[in-house]
């Protein structure tokens, strides 16, 4: 299909406006107009007139090709760029998150330049930013700067749509350089997906560009396994002294991890959108393959760059371990990555020492807290002050496997089975007696009441804390009928010593093992569950969907290590 005389507006001649959407375009016959404020780039575009592209495969293969016949703006060129703006039906704007506003500042503009101009033809916006929800982040900032008698007209004709990138752009090898200073080096990955929703008219019809109404899943899936790769493997594999992504992939601890993470997060993605199993095998199958490109010599230092915005809740590494938790699922190989790029120290990146300076002056946990945006959820703050122990203490690769296996199975069992039941103590044993097969009706029945801080009434411990004693009292405790024969005293102190070690986690995690405090913790308020109208609230509260069900998760997992470590069960 010739499109010769349609025009794509390309805001951002950076890697991805060049290296994708140019490719793209031009393949279909578009006149390309770059649009960048990067004024020394924008000469040698304009003086060069072309730059090569070379896609380098995972099978050792290259293709290169030469894009030309572009025309370059300054944005400071308002108005020639009006014009070229008033004639395209479709741009896209490829720039760090960090200069949204700014380019919403200039789009607001040119978008009531179309009005005034009576252009009605609709204006498609590709979105193609690495964070989370562009698409609402982008049109919030140009409804900040839109004239208050454009809003109607931008409602009416322009469609921003996100993109899911996953063509990788990484700095080309020097040989290319020497050729083409311009030189633009991807992994060649076909497939732009884009969102159809917000398009406005005929939906296009280009080669490589695949619309979809979902999304959703796939930003999710893109985000958190290629992103979440890339930073997992910077600030895992720098702890080894590794340079490139690829040497990461021949590590056989780092990439142990990598993969086990990817594992996880997968298994969270094909839980929250009700993926295709097949599908998900295929995805992780060309991740894996991407990442493994031995002609992709992709900085680890540069992958990793900025971890206070990779850190962050809704981002890469934060937001997979969330959406773990959420699906019930333990992230975790997740946490170790995430505990690494706390401690990740770079002098040459700003944002890694702002984070090391905050661990001297506040320590671990309020660190984690604060750059990783968890207010509410002390199990997953737990975790991740765990594994930066692990890794302060030389011990990140040291994980057993079939233990880690057990602790993750025994997470699971607790959440599920309080979302599925309710009734904290209760709800530890059922899971407890899953993971175990260590069974025992009449403990059961006698915990019924050991919910909610004690019978509902929130003052008394929680029922988890108390369930969890309990079913280690099943292993060790002291038996009545050696106590009458001499004191039974070592099976005593040893179940003192495992609560207490039951007290201290959950304390450590939730600041108390009350009820009612831990309530605070997780909801920012506590609940006296004895009327309805409060068990209702409650349960608005996502008592029984992320909240009660993370904390008997929590504790679940904690009383298989303490079970483990005394020696009671094996993984």
């Amino acid at each position: 299909m010739n499109h010769s005389t349609e025009d794509i507006v390309i805001w951002g001649a950076g890697k991805i406006g060049r290296g994708f959407i140019a490719d793209l375009y031009s393949n279909a016959g578009y006149q390309i107009t770059f649009v960048d404020a990067d004024a020394d780039l924008v000469e040698k575009l304009k003086n060069k007139g072309k730059y090569s592209l070379c896609h380098m495969y995972s099978d050792g293969t290259k293709k290169c090709s030469v894009i030309k016949g572009f025309d370059v703006l300054h944005i400071s060129s308002t108005e020639e760029l009006s014009r070229r703006m008033n004639k395209a039906k479709v741009m896209s704007v490829s720039v760090f998150p960090q200069h949204f506003e700014n380019v919403a500042r200039d789009l607001a503009v040119l978008i009531c330049g179309r009005m005034k101009a009576g252009v009605r033809q609709p204006l498609n916006v590709l979105l193609c930013a690495n964070i989370f929800e562009p698409g609402r982040k982008m049109d919030t900032a140009l409804r900040s700067f839109l004239d208050e008698g454009c809003v109607r007209y931008y409602e009416e004709t322009v469609g921003i749509a996100e993109c899911i990138v996953i063509r990788m752009v990484v700095p080309p090898p020097e040989e290319m350089l020497k050729e083409d200073e311009l030189v633009i080096a991807t992994n060649g990955y076909p497939e732009l997906i884009v969102d159809k929703k917000p398009w406005k008219g005929a939906l296009p019809d280009i080669k490589g560009i695949r619309m979809t109404d979902d999304i959703e899943a796939f930003e999710a899936r893109k985000f958190f396994t290629y992103n979440m790769l890339h930073a997992l493997y910077s600030y895992v594999g720098q702890t080894k002294g590794l340079k490139y992504v690829f040497d990461c992939t021949k590590d056989t601890k780092v990439q142990g991890i990598a993969e086990h993470a990817l594992d996880e997060v997968l298994e969270a993605v094909s839980a929250q959108y009700q993926a295709d199993e097949r599908d998900i095998e295929n995805w992780r199958e060309n991740v894996l393959k991407n990442m493994e490109n031995p002609l992709l010599y992709d900085e680890l230092e540069r992958v990793g760059a900025d971890p206070v915005r990779k850190l962050a809740r809704n981002d890469r590494l934060t937001g997979a371990a969330l959406l773990c938790i959420n699906n019930g699922m333990m992230p975790y190989y997740l946490t170790k990555a995430i505990a690494a790029g706390i401690l990740y120290c770079n002098k040459r990146d700003k944002k890694s020492m702002e984070i090391a300076d905050n661990v001297k002056k506040e320590g671990i946990r309020k660190t984690v807290v604060k750059y990783c945006g968890l207010d509410r959820e002390p199990e997953l703050v737990q975790m991740i002050c765990e594994e930066c122990n692990e890794i302060l203490n030389g011990k990140l690769f040291e994980s057993d496997p079939k233990t880690v296996d057990l602790i993750k199975k025994a997470y699971t069992a607790g959440f599920n089975m309080e979302k599925a039941y309710r009734g904290c103590g209760q709800c530890t044993l059922l899971g407890l007696y899953e993971v175990t097969g260590n069974y025992d009706d009449a403990l059961f029945q006698y915990s019924s009441a050991m919910s909610g801080g004690m019978g509902l009434c929130g003052d008394g411990a929680c029922g988890g804390y108390i369930c969890g004693i309990l079913f280690m009292g099943k292993y060790a405790g002291r038996r009545r009928e050696q106590m009458m024969i001499d004191g039974d005293k070592e099976e005593q102190y040893r179940s003192y010593d495992m609560s207490q070690e039951l007290h201290d986690l959950i304390k450590e995690t939730y600041g108390d093992v009350v009820c009612k405090s831990i309530h605070q913790k997780i909801f920012g308020q506590d609940y006296c569950l004895r009327t309805k109208p409060v068990r209702d609230a409650f349960e608005e509260a996502g008592a029984h969907t992320v909240k009660c069900t993370g904390v008997i998760a929590m504790i679940s997992t904690f009383v298989i290590r303490i079970l483990l470590k005394y020696g009671y069960i094996k993984a």
